[in-house]
Protein backbone atom coordinates (compact mmCIF):
# COMPACT_ATOMS: atom_id res chain seq x y z
CA UNK A 1 0.00 0.00 0.00
CA UNK A 2 1.34 3.42 -1.00
CA UNK A 3 1.81 5.10 2.80
CA UNK A 4 0.84 8.54 1.09
CA UNK A 5 -2.29 7.60 0.06
CA UNK A 6 -4.16 7.95 -3.53
CA UNK A 7 -6.92 10.62 -2.56
CA UNK A 8 -6.95 13.72 -4.92
CA UNK A 9 -4.50 16.07 -2.58
CA UNK A 10 -1.87 13.16 -3.17
CA UNK A 11 -2.44 13.57 -7.17
CA UNK A 12 -1.95 17.02 -6.95
CA UNK A 13 1.27 16.61 -5.33
CA UNK A 14 2.47 13.73 -7.58
CA UNK A 15 0.99 16.29 -10.81
CA UNK A 16 3.48 18.93 -9.32
CA UNK A 17 6.27 16.51 -8.75
CA UNK A 18 6.20 15.30 -12.19
CA UNK A 19 6.35 18.84 -13.89
CA UNK A 20 9.49 19.57 -11.33
CA UNK A 21 10.86 16.53 -12.06
CA UNK A 22 10.70 16.96 -16.30
CA UNK A 23 14.46 18.04 -16.50
CA UNK A 24 15.70 15.34 -14.90
CA UNK A 25 14.15 13.00 -17.03
CA UNK A 26 14.85 14.84 -20.19
CA UNK A 27 18.29 14.70 -19.19
CA UNK A 28 17.87 10.74 -19.07
CA UNK A 29 15.71 10.31 -21.65
CA UNK A 30 18.42 12.42 -24.05
CA UNK A 31 20.85 9.81 -22.85
CA UNK A 32 19.32 7.00 -24.90
CA UNK A 33 19.30 9.03 -28.07
CA UNK A 34 16.50 8.58 -30.74
CA UNK A 35 13.44 6.95 -29.23
CA UNK A 36 11.44 6.70 -32.24
CA UNK A 37 9.19 3.91 -32.80
CA UNK A 38 10.25 2.41 -29.47
CA UNK A 39 7.65 0.20 -27.19
CA UNK A 40 7.91 1.72 -23.46
CA UNK A 41 6.87 1.23 -20.04
CA UNK A 42 7.08 3.70 -16.86
CA UNK A 43 6.04 1.33 -14.22
CA UNK A 44 4.42 3.33 -10.85
CA UNK A 45 3.45 6.12 -13.17
CA UNK A 46 0.65 7.42 -10.60
CA UNK A 47 -1.31 9.94 -12.22
CA UNK A 48 1.41 10.80 -14.82
CA UNK A 49 5.00 9.72 -14.09
CA UNK A 50 6.80 10.55 -17.21
CA UNK A 51 4.43 9.47 -19.77
CA UNK A 52 3.76 12.77 -21.70
CA UNK A 53 7.93 12.65 -21.88
CA UNK A 54 7.74 9.04 -23.42
CA UNK A 55 5.19 9.92 -25.53
CA UNK A 56 6.62 12.89 -27.25
CA UNK A 57 10.29 10.68 -27.34
CA UNK A 58 8.72 8.04 -29.25
CA UNK A 59 6.00 9.59 -31.24
CA UNK A 60 3.01 7.94 -33.66
CA UNK A 61 4.95 4.82 -34.25
CA UNK A 62 6.14 3.90 -30.80
CA UNK A 63 3.94 2.44 -27.74
CA UNK A 64 3.69 3.94 -24.78
CA UNK A 65 2.19 1.60 -21.50
CA UNK A 66 1.98 2.91 -17.78
CA UNK A 67 0.79 0.70 -14.86
CA UNK A 68 0.18 1.11 -11.42
CA UNK A 69 -0.96 -0.61 -8.78
CA UNK A 70 -3.38 1.89 -7.66
CA UNK A 71 -7.12 1.92 -9.38
CA UNK A 72 -7.34 5.52 -8.20
CA UNK A 73 -3.75 6.50 -9.43
CA UNK A 74 -4.53 4.98 -13.22
CA UNK A 75 -8.11 6.54 -13.32
CA UNK A 76 -6.34 9.62 -12.45
CA UNK A 77 -3.76 9.13 -15.38
CA UNK A 78 -6.74 8.33 -17.84
CA UNK A 79 -7.89 12.22 -17.01
CA UNK A 80 -4.97 13.54 -17.08
CA UNK A 81 -3.66 12.14 -20.66
CA UNK A 82 -7.14 12.55 -22.13
CA UNK A 83 -6.60 16.28 -20.99
CA UNK A 84 -3.83 16.32 -23.01
CA UNK A 85 -4.99 14.87 -26.38
CA UNK A 86 -2.59 11.52 -25.17
CA UNK A 87 -5.30 8.79 -26.18
CA UNK A 88 -3.18 6.43 -27.41
CA UNK A 89 -1.03 5.72 -23.90
CA UNK A 90 -2.29 2.48 -22.76
CA UNK A 91 -2.73 2.53 -18.78
CA UNK A 92 -3.33 -0.73 -16.44
CA UNK A 93 -3.62 -1.07 -12.89
CA UNK A 94 -0.87 -3.82 -11.93
CA UNK A 95 1.98 -4.77 -9.96
CA UNK A 96 5.47 -3.53 -10.49
CA UNK A 97 6.63 -6.26 -8.87
CA UNK A 98 4.46 -8.98 -10.52
CA UNK A 99 3.56 -7.67 -13.88
CA UNK A 100 1.28 -9.09 -16.44
CA UNK A 101 3.24 -8.86 -19.09
CA UNK A 102 5.19 -11.18 -21.43
CA UNK A 103 8.90 -11.29 -21.45
CA UNK A 104 10.55 -8.93 -24.15
CA UNK A 105 8.15 -6.44 -24.73
CA UNK A 106 9.78 -3.06 -24.30
CA UNK A 107 12.60 -1.39 -25.45
CA UNK A 108 12.66 0.87 -22.37
CA UNK A 109 11.11 -0.16 -19.24
CA UNK A 110 11.43 2.63 -16.93
CA UNK A 111 10.34 3.80 -12.81
CA UNK A 112 10.50 6.98 -10.71
CA UNK A 113 10.44 7.08 -7.15
CA UNK A 114 8.57 3.53 -6.85
CA UNK A 115 11.35 0.68 -5.29
CA UNK A 116 11.82 3.31 -2.24
CA UNK A 117 8.08 2.56 -1.53
CA UNK A 118 8.30 -1.36 -1.68
CA UNK A 119 9.49 -4.10 0.30
CA UNK A 120 9.83 -6.39 -3.12
CA UNK A 121 12.36 -3.32 -4.57
CA UNK A 122 15.11 -6.49 -6.35
CA UNK A 123 11.93 -8.64 -7.40
CA UNK A 124 10.50 -5.17 -8.97
CA UNK A 125 13.75 -4.96 -10.89
CA UNK A 126 13.90 -8.25 -12.07
CA UNK A 127 10.17 -7.62 -13.27
CA UNK A 128 11.53 -4.67 -15.57
CA UNK A 129 14.42 -6.62 -16.46
CA UNK A 130 12.30 -9.38 -17.84
CA UNK A 131 9.62 -7.68 -19.77
CA UNK A 132 12.54 -5.91 -21.58
CA UNK A 133 13.88 -7.01 -25.14
CA UNK A 134 17.35 -8.00 -25.65
CA UNK A 135 19.55 -4.71 -26.06
CA UNK A 136 17.26 -2.89 -24.75
CA UNK A 137 16.80 -0.70 -21.22
CA UNK A 138 15.66 -0.74 -17.75
CA UNK A 139 16.01 3.16 -16.28
CA UNK A 140 15.85 3.89 -12.57
CA UNK A 141 15.50 6.65 -11.05
CA UNK A 142 15.22 6.66 -6.95
CA UNK A 143 15.89 8.75 -3.86
CA UNK A 144 19.07 8.63 -1.57
CA UNK A 145 18.77 9.49 2.09
CA UNK A 146 22.34 10.92 1.26
CA UNK A 147 20.86 13.85 0.47
CA UNK A 148 18.34 14.70 3.00
CA UNK A 149 20.72 16.72 5.77
CA UNK A 150 19.54 19.43 7.68
CA UNK A 151 22.59 21.96 8.82
CA UNK A 152 22.68 22.90 11.55
CA UNK A 153 21.11 20.44 13.19
CA UNK A 154 17.41 20.97 14.32
CA UNK A 155 14.78 18.59 16.49
CA UNK A 156 12.12 18.87 14.51
CA UNK A 157 14.45 17.22 11.36
CA UNK A 158 15.38 14.52 14.05
CA UNK A 159 11.51 13.92 14.82
CA UNK A 160 11.04 14.01 11.07
CA UNK A 161 13.89 11.23 9.69
CA UNK A 162 12.81 9.24 12.75
CA UNK A 163 9.58 9.02 12.00
CA UNK A 164 10.56 8.15 8.13
CA UNK A 165 12.72 5.31 9.22
CA UNK A 166 9.92 3.39 11.86
CA UNK A 167 7.88 4.01 8.95
CA UNK A 168 10.48 2.48 6.52
CA UNK A 169 11.49 -0.51 8.92
CA UNK A 170 7.72 -1.40 9.62
CA UNK A 171 6.81 -1.61 6.17
CA UNK A 172 10.27 -3.51 4.86
CA UNK A 173 11.09 -0.38 2.37
CA UNK A 174 14.49 -0.64 0.74
CA UNK A 175 16.41 2.03 2.42
CA UNK A 176 18.15 4.15 0.54
CA UNK A 177 16.87 2.82 -2.34
CA UNK A 178 18.88 5.14 -4.62
CA UNK A 179 22.31 2.93 -2.90
CA UNK A 180 20.80 -0.21 -3.79
CA UNK A 181 20.17 0.35 -7.59
CA UNK A 182 23.13 -1.24 -8.60
CA UNK A 183 22.85 -4.24 -6.17
CA UNK A 184 19.09 -4.56 -7.10
CA UNK A 185 20.51 -4.84 -10.98
CA UNK A 186 21.51 -8.50 -9.91
CA UNK A 187 18.13 -10.18 -9.39
CA UNK A 188 17.35 -13.42 -11.40
CA UNK A 189 15.42 -11.53 -13.87
CA UNK A 190 18.31 -9.54 -14.34
CA UNK A 191 21.29 -11.37 -13.67
CA UNK A 192 22.79 -10.70 -17.21
CA UNK A 193 23.44 -7.31 -16.34
CA UNK A 194 26.87 -5.63 -15.78
CA UNK A 195 26.87 -2.53 -14.03
CA UNK A 196 29.45 0.16 -14.61
CA UNK A 197 28.64 3.66 -12.93
CA UNK A 198 28.46 6.70 -14.77
CA UNK A 199 27.50 10.31 -13.67
CA UNK A 200 24.47 11.81 -15.80
CA UNK A 201 24.84 15.54 -13.72
CA UNK A 202 25.89 17.20 -10.80
CA UNK A 203 25.57 14.86 -8.34
CA UNK A 204 22.90 17.35 -6.53
CA UNK A 205 20.86 16.71 -9.63
CA UNK A 206 21.24 13.89 -10.55
CA UNK A 207 23.46 10.35 -10.35
CA UNK A 208 23.21 7.90 -12.62
CA UNK A 209 24.12 4.24 -12.44
CA UNK A 210 24.01 2.56 -16.17
CA UNK A 211 24.59 -1.18 -16.66
CA UNK A 212 25.75 -2.87 -19.97
CA UNK A 213 25.17 -6.66 -20.58
CA UNK A 214 24.44 -8.97 -23.22
CA UNK A 215 20.73 -8.91 -22.76
CA UNK A 216 19.86 -5.47 -21.41
CA UNK A 217 21.08 -1.96 -20.32
CA UNK A 218 20.01 -0.48 -16.96
CA UNK A 219 20.49 3.21 -16.08
CA UNK A 220 20.02 4.70 -12.67
CA UNK A 221 19.51 7.63 -10.91
CA UNK A 222 19.58 8.59 -7.26
CA UNK A 223 17.55 11.56 -6.96
CA UNK A 224 15.77 13.35 -3.19
CA UNK A 225 11.88 13.19 -2.68
CA UNK A 226 9.33 11.76 -4.64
Amino acid sequence: EYVFGTDQAEIARLLDSAAARRAPADRLLDRLGDMTGWAVLDAGCGPLGILDLLAERVGPTGTVTGVDRAAPMVAAARRVLDGRGLTGVRLACADIAALPIPDAVFDLAHERLVLVNLAEAPRAVGELARVTRPGGVVALQEFDHVSLICHPPHPAWDALMAAWHGCAATRGWTSPSGATCRACSATPGSSRSRCTPRCAGPVRTSGSCRCTSRGCTVAGSSRRGR
